[in-house]
């Protein structure tokens, strides 16, 4: 009985370790999504006003 609850522990410790790395990643590539766009942004701007 405890060495399945200790079991269920590590699995939900896992689950729960794997969503936040899920997100982190997800923060990451949004993060730089956004820099890639600011910087296309600035790069055209910068264009236009030659």
């Amino acid at each position: 009985m405890e060495q399945f609850k200790k079991g269920e522990r590590e699995e939900q410790r896992r689950k729960a370790e794997n969503e936040e790395n899920a997100q982190n990643e997800e923060n990451a590539q949004n993060e730089e999504n956004a820099q890639n766009e600011e910087n296309a942004q600035n790069e055209e701007n910068a264009q236009n006003e030659d």
